[in-house]
């Protein structure tokens, strides 16, 4: 129970004269049955969402998120070599479902289920804040629960990656059940109980499943383990409780990780191939493995500014703009109960505590915003800190000001932080129209698939996701990309070669003159609309594109058309592409990687291929490489 005394006029309902249908809303949002209603509305809603946004086409999923659980279920980890680079021995169990699903259900539906899943974090977000918000008067119980869970799903984190395959939003969903568990074990933590103890192994269970499906979620497992220690119980319950959870970490970790871990070191001596390879060596992987320092903070003073830092240019901690500022706010709220206590402590004056509960989950977001912060600092990692945020800021709240007024102040400024993110705060990782097929690969022609050896020359754009479409038996590898290549690494592609004797392809990037058909779609769009049947229509779409200064123009109609006044033209690009050359560079480009190893790529072999997710349309380029003789 939180401590904070509540004046018995507190959180009395929006005064508003009339019944409007507002208002009627806003009692509503307060009923007996609100909460239950939003639990089942509020996924649908995410899953409406996400069907409007399109198929997912984010660049992981183009690089890993198919080929990992295709490789896995096809058995290919002998066959290729790092075809989506270092991503290539991710732990595939979660990407599974998701690549058995689009090859069996309808795009648009899966689409929608994408959507639900990742809106059933409302739910458990909304029964975390009803567990710690107990205290409020039941004028406002309800409601406040019920925005305040809202709030937390529309950050800009969670709504860039929502409908996506990028495993943030979905592995959220045991960060916060975790937490949702450790608090209902903390009440009886206090009066040892047995059950106390299992009930928060359950718990790092969770977590540590989390972290076996996506490594970047390890850092809030530690979170809530340290969070354990602070709490206001014996020194030995805080010791064993954080104990059990510890237990139940590794064990959530062994169930969705061992059988990964235990693979990757039976084929590479390494569990995290080609991960920290200066702990578990091996020539295919260089000394350093896998760090990307990039995004950490460089300077002490950085780190204590951080998230500052990050609300002003989201683009410090990630590749996309993200409009974001409660962590800015929960910031300054700390600093200033800082301020506040240590004038307390010189004043010898009592002060106002959160409760128990309350205060871990403060605790937690603290350490889960410290330990992102040294070990990755990229922003969509953060996701189940950041569901968390405005339930943290509204109880920061509550300890620095009286209740009435602590409520008015959080309202407000999440209320503004949530239309700051709606009103253009974020984008999403990439999504393409809908199509009845999920995706379309224009396949080569192969004379020998058991023998065929298809080399890529670079990972922009990745094409990890080409290989599903390919016979299981033809080898990929990367030959060059974000792969930390050991001194082994180019004696591994020759014996690979070598071994299959038989036909070298290079797959790489290629270029189409796209003009003429997106001018024929344009035009036929505006004889359907009806916009060139008559001169006077003609004459508003010429002035329609003067206005707006659009590139096109109206000319006189094709005389085979029927019905039409005019035609409308697509402006041509000035200059206008050059596609041969183009592709020519992608050759030459691709020599440059392959003759490192020994191989010429044959330019008058090369074919132009179309693929594409949803309705995406994409070229690559198919070449016979042979190997160079003396």
């Amino acid at each position: 129970m939180n401590t904070t005394p509540l004046p018995a006029e507190a959180a009395s309902a929006l005064p508003l004269k009339k019944n409007t249908s507002f208002q009627r809303f806003w009692l509503y949002l307060n009923g007996a049955r609100a909460q239950m209603h939003a639990a089942v509305l509020v996924p649908v809603a995410f899953g409406i969402w996400s069907l409007l946004l399109g198929a997912d086409s984010n660049w992981d999923l183009r690089n890993y998120h198919l080929y990992n659980p295709f490789a896995f279920l096809h058995d290919k980890l002998g066959t290729d070599f790092a075809p989506a680079g270092f991503q290539s021995y991710f732990n595939p169990l979660l990407d599974i479902p998701y690549y058995l699903a689009i090859n069996h259900l309808p795009p648009r539906l899966l689409g929608f289920m994408m959507g639900v899943i990742h809106g059933l974090n409302f739910v458990l977000v909304l029964a975390i804040c009803r567990k710690l918000l107990l205290w409020l008067p039941d004028t406002n119980r309800q409601r406040t629960t019920i925005l305040l869970a809202l709030a937390g799903c529309l950050t800009a984190n969670f709504l860039s990656e929502l409908g996506s395959t990028m495993g943030d939003n979905t592995t959220a969903l045991f960060c916060l059940a975790s937490i949702l568990v450790t608090l209902h074990a903390i009440p009886a933590l206090s009066a040892r109980s047995v059950h106390a103890i299992w009930t928060l192994a359950a718990a790092g269970v969770l977590a540590g499943m989390a972290a076996g499906l996506k490594l970047t979620n390890a850092p809030y497992a530690v979170a809530i383990c340290l969070g354990l220690l602070t709490l206001p119980v014996s020194i030995a319950m805080r010791v064993q409780g954080a104990f059990a959870f510890g237990v139940g970490v590794l064990a959530g970790l062994a169930g969705t990780a061992g059988f990964w871990f235990y693979t990757m070191w039976q084929t590479f001596g390494n569990p995290f191939f080609p991960q920290f390879s200066n702990l578990f060596p091996n020539p295919l992987a260089g000394a350093g493995g896998v760090t990307d320092t990039s995004w950490l903070p460089k300077t002490l003073l950085q780190q204590l500014l951080w998230p500052f830092i990050i609300s002003a240019d989201a683009k410090k901690v990630g590749q996309i703009p993200l409009r974001y500022v409660l962590w800015a706010i929960a910031y300054l709220l700390l600093i200033l109960l800082a301020i506040r206590g240590l004038a307390a402590k010189i004043r010898k004056s009592a002060t106002q505590r959160l409760a128990p509960d309350a205060r871990f989950i403060v605790i937690v977001l603290v350490l889960g915003f410290i330990l992102w912060m040294r070990i990755f600092s990229i922003y969509r990692y953060l996701v189940p800190m950041d569901l968390l945020a405005p339930l943290a800021i509204y109880l920061l709240f509550t300890r620095l000001l009286p209740y009435s007024r602590a409520h008015t102040a959080a309202s407000w400024v999440i209320a503004i932080s949530t239309l700051l993110v709606l009103l253009g705060g974020f984008k999403t990782w990439g999504h393409e129209g809908w199509s009845d097929k999920p995706f379309h690969v224009d396949v080569p022609a192969l004379a020998d698939p058991a023998r065929t050896t298809v080399l890529t020359t670079e990972d922009d754009p990745p094409f990890g996701w080409l290989v599903m479409a390919f016979p299981p038996e033809v080898a990929f590898a990367q030959v060059n990309g974000n792969f930390p290549k050991g001194p082994a690494f180019s004696a591994k592609i020759e014996s690979m070669i070598a071994g299959r004797n038989g036909p070298v392809h290079a797959l790489i990037k290629g270029e189409e003159d796209v003009y003429p058909e997106r001018a024929a779609r344009m035009r036929s769009l505006a004889d359907q609309l009806g916009l060139t049947s008559t001169p006077s229509r003609c004459a508003a779409l010429q002035w329609v594109i003067g206005r707006f200064k659009l590139r096109a123009s109206v000319s006189a109609a094709d005389p085979t058309a029927k019905d039409a006044a005019c035609q409308l033209q697509k402006q041509a690009p000035d200059p206008y592409p050059n596609i041969d050359a183009e592709n020519k560079a992608h050759q030459d480009k691709a020599q440059r990687v392959l003759s490192t190893y020994g191989y010429l790529l044959d330019p008058q072999s090369c074919s132009l291929h179309s693929a594409g997710i949803g309705d995406d349309r994409q070229m690559f380029q198919w070449c016979s490489v042979k190997r160079r003789t003396r």
